[in-house]
């Protein structure tokens, strides 16, 4: 339960309000707990078998280079090739999600969320605007390398370099780094936490089954 109005008698004076500092680190406490809790919760959706292939609502398609070299890339015969990194990038990702949640833990409890109590009782009613404040440095540089390890256990970066190499790359695709793959991969993710976390919360609205 939140604390009311607090007061302290300060030496020589009367019995005078305190400023609401350990209300407000109440506010934020509990800001950081429901966000973790939710972020669980969506994490683990997204980290079960087929949390990202089979839910059209975080489904990573190819990164656009690769969607628009598509056509050229099947009449030389690598559809298999392009369905085949499809598949391992959405591998990946779900693979992330299984160990992501420490990475997020530790940016949402350095968050400097603002000091307004408003405000904060805004973001507790709310997770999914919670989430959306976060730091996004911190946050893509704690995902870094869970992408990193991810994109290699699943074979994506061997398929992306085999994808690129072939006769019939388009210059587009030929000038798309890895990091940039990997940064692809960190904002698809970090958009399907958002989205899975949106979600929850409109399912447990009152009056929605």
């Amino acid at each position: 339960m939140l604390l009311g109005p607090l007061t302290a008698a300060l030496p020589g004076c009367a019995i005078v309000p305190v400023i609401g500092s350990a209300v407000t680190q109440q506010i934020i406490d509990a800001i950081d707990a429901k966000l973790e809790s939710s972020v669980g919760d969506a994490l683990a959706a997204l980290g079960a078998p087929g949390g990202f292939e089979s839910d059209p609502l975080v489904h990573v398609p190819l990164p656009l280079p690769f969607r628009l070299a598509q056509p050229a890339l099947q009449a030389i015969g690598m559809a298999p090739e392009l369905q085949a990194l499809e598949h391992r990038i959405n591998q990946a990702e779900t693979v992330v999600a299984s160990t992501a949640m420490p990475a997020y833990r530790t940016v949402i409890r350095a968050q400097q969320w603002p000091q307004d109590v408003d405000h904060l009782r805004a973001l507790l009613t709310s997770p999914a605007t919670a989430l959306q404040a976060l730091s996004g440095k911190r946050l893509d540089a704690a995902l870094k390398p869970l992408i990193q390890d991810a994109a290699h256990a699943t074979g994506v970066d061997r398929m992306f370099a085999r994808i690129q190499s072939a006769a019939g790359a388009t210059a587009d695709i030929r000038a798309y780094r890895v990091r940039d793959l990997h940064a692809y991969l960190a904002r698809r993710f970090i958009a399907a936490v958002q989205s899975v976390v949106a979600r929850g919360a409109v399912r447990s609205a009152p009056g929605l089954p």
